[in-house]
């Protein structure tokens, strides 16, 4: 049981923070500088041209490497959704935007691949400059087409963000008999709960108190049932009838 208890937190505390567009880049050009500094440290006289071009295939690199390890690492962490047990899947489906999620992470994938043929284009250049403002040139392009890229992922990472923080709230169910307390605002179901289990939730006479799923758990005997509380489903702008009662459907 401790086994997949933990597997279950794993689906969604593992996805990482995820940081602004401007954050990756001064993090790529900053290993960038310190990569370049460290080969032309080694040499002990001036670089020759062909020397030149070869650090500045190393500085490519490490701007490829760095963005396409972290923007991957940040898909690599969301659950696949399919994969989720289905109350997971149902809750995902109530209180996220799921299409829009999955677009977002298509995004990384897009970026990847065409950060990779940006990439190769300007290493092909490089190796047929014929003088240092060219290749310098070479490099502004470069860094350019890169913040573009980075930023135009902007509004997908920030949408994942968004969802990571909606998904690190969701509750820990144990694969136990479960009973879900489902009603109108306002009407006790908060109250109901703290009697009828260990909850020990937030208790107030206004509307909306409950800001996530609320559990407690009774036992009978040797047996142990889970109680539930979701009354932020009638909080969530997603919210459709359907999929709440599809929901309860799983708990009971």
């Amino acid at each position: 049981m401790k086994e997949k208890k933990e597997k279950t937190m794993q689906f969604f505390q593992r996805i990482r923070p995820i940081e602004t567009p401007q954050r990756y880049l001064d993090i790529a050009f900053h290993r960038t500088k310190l990569r370049v500094e460290q080969l032309k440290g080694r040499a002990a006289r001036p670089l020759r041209f062909e020397q030149l071009t070869q650090v500045e295939q190393a500085r490519f690199d490490v701007v490829r490497d760095v963005l396409a390890e972290r923007i991957h690492a940040i898909g690599a962490s969301f659950p696949v959704t399919e994969k989720l047990p289905v109350f997971y899947q149902e809750l995902m489906g109530a209180t996220l935007d799921v299409p829009q999620m999955e677009r977002s992470l298509q995004a990384l994938v897009w970026f990847a691949e065409t950060l990779g043929a940006v990439h190769r284009r300007a290493a092909q250049r490089v190796r047929r400059a014929r003088d240092e403002a060219q290749i310098h040139e070479i490099r502004r392009a470069l860094y350019g087409r890169v913040s573009s890229l980075v930023k135009r992922i902007g509004p997908a990472l920030q949408f994942l963000e968004d969802a990571r923080k909606v998904m690190k709230t969701y509750p820990i169910l144990r694969e136990i008999p479960t009973v879900a307390i489902a009603g109108f605002p306002n009407v006790g179901k908060t109250t109901l709960l703290s009697k009828l289990s260990s909850s020990r939730p937030e208790i107030a006479e206004y509307a909306f108190t409950t800001k996530h799923i609320n559990l407690g758990y009774t036992r009978f005997g040797s047996r142990v049932l889970q109680q539930q509380y979701p009354e932020l489903f009638y909080q969530s702008r997603h919210f459709h009838l359907q999929e709440y009662l599809m929901l309860s459907q799983y708990l009971l």
